[in-house]
């Protein structure tokens, strides 16, 4: 079990060589459906955070680690400084296996898994499972659109392409979230196709950004390590 600042690494991914973790990785069972109707994923593996939601990651990726984070910082301030603009909200990014041990290969391609968590001092949002219809209008879904939107014009290297699909409620496993899936391209990189999704429960948001680079669609989304599946193994921690 790898345990950093209440997050929990449980399962078949690789973990980090930071003298405050410690690991004891055991499997995760087959494809199945749990008590929260989340799915799990043989041979992934499986991220905790404390009191507050788990998930699953393919072994194709990797928890970023705090050396790499401080390695961004020191080489790209600019970009740092888009990625963390809203740092008072917990924040778990998942990356490309390799990149933190600075693989050449891992630098060659592009995929990011974003967590954040927005947590309030009393409760302002749904119970989880609630049926967000009866709480979001349309107007205020297209409000809170154009707010997320607004972000990816953070930085004038930040380009918004364009929406593939407007911000809607729908279902994730039988548990109500928000959805919309758009398009960014930062400086000259291949433009990256954005899946975010929004989770309520009481007095926290979560929300979970898959980002998979046009250029390598395939790649990431083949079948047994498709990154799009993370979503559906999204639950609150037992």
């Amino acid at each position: 079990m790898l345990l950093l600042s209440g997050i929990f690494l449980v399962g078949c991914g690789s973990a980090t060589n930071q003298s405050n973790r410690q690991s004891n990785l055991t499997n995760v069972p087959s494809v199945q459906t749990n008590s929260n109707q989340s799915k799990t994923y043989d041979g992934w593996s499986t991220i905790k955070i404390e009191g507050d939601i788990e998930f699953q990651i393919p072994p194709t990726m990797e928890i970023q680690s705090k050396e790499f984070q401080d390695l961004i910082r020191q080489v790209k301030p600019d970009y740092y400084k888009i990625v963390t603009r809203n740092n008072k909200l917990q924040r778990i990014v998942v990356q490309q296996k390799g990149l933190n041990d600075y693989d050449p290969k891992a630098k060659e391609k592009y995929v990011r898994a974003i967590i954040k968590i927005d947590t309030k001092p009393i409760s302002v949002f749904p119970k989880w499972g609630e049926d967000l219809a009866g709480v979001y209008s349309e107007a205020e879904l297209k409000k809170l659109e154009g707010e997320l939107l607004n972000g990816t014009k953070f930085n004038s290297s930040m380009r918004f392409v364009k929406v593939n699909q407007h911000m809607k409620i729908t279902k994730v496993n039988d548990i109500s979230c928000i959805n919309m899936e758009y398009e960014t391209q930062l400086g000259q990189n291949p433009v990256v196709m954005n899946s975010v999704y929004m989770f309520y429960n009481e007095n926290k948001m979560y929300q979970v950004l898959i980002m998979i680079r046009s250029t390598e669609y395939e790649y990431w989304t083949e079948k047994d390590n498709d990154v799009r599946n993370i979503i559906k193994t999204v639950s609150l921690t037992k």
